[in-house]
């Protein structure tokens, strides 16, 4: 499986089973793929916020700030989940450099 099979796997997989796979003995996901996730989260909150105030009469003045936060939002929203991508991928890297015989390949790998 490639690091980018196991990253869309990981990010279809229920909340449930993404915890589960995080507690379980493998490398990913793992604290940079979590933090991936976290910092989503986080966004996808401020998203929400957001969206209960886009509309309405009371903040109508605010509408061209509330068009250019919900484009920064979702843009972060996505490097997010990119960089639980990055983070696995990166760490199949580090694994596979780790695992060649001493040498200068290993040395420019690493």
């Amino acid at each position: 499986m490639t690091a980018q099979t196991q990253t869309q796997d990981v990010l279809l997989t229920s909340v449930r089973a993404f915890i589960e796979a995080t507690a379980a003995k493998q490398p990913t996901p793992g604290g940079g793929s979590v933090a991936g996730v976290v910092g989503g989260l986080a966004v996808a909150l401020g998203e929400m916020a957001l969206n209960f105030t886009k509309g309405k009469k009371k903040f109508a003045e605010h509408e061209a700030v509330h068009a250019h936060l919900s484009e920064r939002l979702a843009r972060a929203r996505e490097m997010f989940a990119q960089l639980v991508y990055d983070d696995i991928q990166a760490y199949s890297m580090y694994q596979n450099a780790s695992r060649m015989d001493a040498g200068t390949e290993k040395d420019q790998a690493a």
